[in-house]
């Protein structure tokens, strides 16, 4: 494909200004595509974490379950950090009113911090940008690593981006594709 464009160029320089720009804009809105979904995704993701903080808090007949729930689910959209934001507050609210409450909730916590961050996170993440389940969790891992929480943040949509500049410009071609 970049041979392609280098003959284009050397052949019709005006021809090839129209399909860079037809190319520019269809990568700039596959781009748009892929942090949509990543976005979604992170919604989602926090609206399942909220949920099920929610249907513990309610199983458990603990109080506030509603400011909670919420707080444990918006939070959990902060990488890194956000988990713990929720952790914290949701024990605040609970250490007052019963201290076993807390203690139950921070096991809980835990516990679905951990699914989340090794099965639902990459599960969801690699099914809406087409990155596989694990290269998702590496990737993060990686970018949080090097980039602290930009690259946290950042890491598995710029992947993705990267993905799919390789599947549709830099892979070679075979004659079935």
């Amino acid at each position: 494909m970049l041979i392609n464009d280098a003959i284009m160029v050397l052949c019709d320089y005006k021809n090839w200004k129209a399909v860079t720009a037809i190319q520019s804009r269809s990568f700039l809105e596959k781009c748009r595509h892929i942090f949509s979904a990543y976005i979604s995704s992170n919604l989602l993701d926090a609206a399942i974490v909220g949920a099920a903080n929610a249907v513990f808090l309610a199983v458990m007949r603990m109080p506030h379950i509603f400011p909670i729930a919420l707080i444990a689910g918006i939070s959990n959209m902060i990488p890194t950090v956000g988990p713990v934001i929720g952790l914290i507050a949701g024990c605040l609210f609970l250490v007052f009113f019963r201290p076993v409450n807390a203690l139950w909730f921070l096991l809980f916590t835990v516990a679905l911090q951990l699914l989340d961050s090794y099965l639902i996170k990459p599960k969801l993440f690699g099914s809406a940008l087409g990155v596989p389940s694990f290269a998702v969790l590496v990737i993060t891992l990686v970018g949080g690593w090097i980039f602290g929480i930009w690259g946290v943040l950042l890491a598995v949509p710029v992947a993705a981006i990267l993905l799919m500049l390789w599947r549709d410009k830099l892979r070679p071609r075979t004659p079935n594709d």
